[in-house]
């Protein structure tokens, strides 16, 4: 077993118990039953503690459990390959210049399957490694611990429709993923403010003063330029643009940004 460090009270390991049938040793194959630790890796371990010379390394439970002379040898190279899967890493989407083009962008969800609020958004990396996709980059993520899925979310189109239409995919996808309406609290995450005719709106649903530019959108689009935003703008002034003579909103950008000081 690897060597152990020192972490304070508040960053130990929460213990867990578990009734069997959900890990086995790796050194025996035999089924474990009682307490169990994850540490910060998502390594498990027997024991409330990682205990130096107690603690066990543990691995899911292969479906169907059939230990006998004849599959030992198979389950022990099953078992290797599975200590080796990664854990879901928790990923934060950026919105690309096609996903803009399709007024979609997919987001990837992994949940535990034997403690489904554990929910974590990954990266499109991550679930191609998966058997749920093309091995491309690795071992990837145990399929038989966790659940992925894909959820297709809008991005762009009329506010209110925008908020229909992902407040719509989630419901759907709630009998696959329990919770996962609970999981995206935003409906409005990630959309973008179209450029052009009536649906030209802010997020909230509040309209676009016609003055502003069609360049005028949020400085999170992909290309604006690093730091650039209203807020920091030189035609910023309380009373609003002065370039434009409109109101603007600090995390909105044109292609008249100016950096300066009055």
């Amino acid at each position: 077993m690897a060597a152990r460090y020192y972490k304070p009270i508040y960053k130990q390991p929460v213990p867990k118990f578990t009734r069997g049938d959900e890990y086995i040793i790796n050194a025996t194959l035999e089924n474990y039953t009682g307490f169990y630790t994850i540490d910060d890796q998502g390594r498990v371990y027997s024991e409330a503690d990682d205990i130096r010379k107690v603690s066990e390394v543990l691995v899911p439970t292969p479906t169907p459990l059939r230990i006998n002379n004849d599959t030992a040898t198979y389950y022990k190279r099953t078992l290797t390959n599975l200590s080796g899967r990664e854990y879901p890493e928790a990923y934060i989407p950026i919105v690309t210049i096609q996903n803009i083009s399709d007024g979609m962008m997919p987001r990837y969800i992994a949940q535990k399957r034997n403690e489904p609020e554990i929910i974590i958004e990954i990266g499109r990396d991550q679930y191609r490694a998966t058997p749920n996709g093309v091995r491309l980059h690795g071992p990837g993520i145990d399929a038989n611990t966790w659940y992925m899925d894909i959820i297709e979310w809008t991005i762009k189109g009329v506010y209110k429709d925008i908020i229909a239409a992902n407040r719509k995919v989630l419901n759907a996808k709630e009998k696959d993923i329990p919770g996962i309406s609970k999981y995206f609290t935003d409906l409005a995450e990630f959309i973008q403010v179209p450029v052009t005719g009536e649906d030209r709106i802010y997020t909230d649903g509040a309209p676009v003063p016609s003055m502003l530019p069609t360049s005028y959108k949020l400085y999170t689009a992909p290309d604006v330029p690093l730091g650039q935003q209203c807020g920091n703008c030189i035609f910023k002034s309380q009373q609003g643009c002065q370039k434009w003579n409109a109101q603007i909103r600090n995390n909105y950008w044109c292609q008249a940004w100016k950096h300066g000081i009055r």
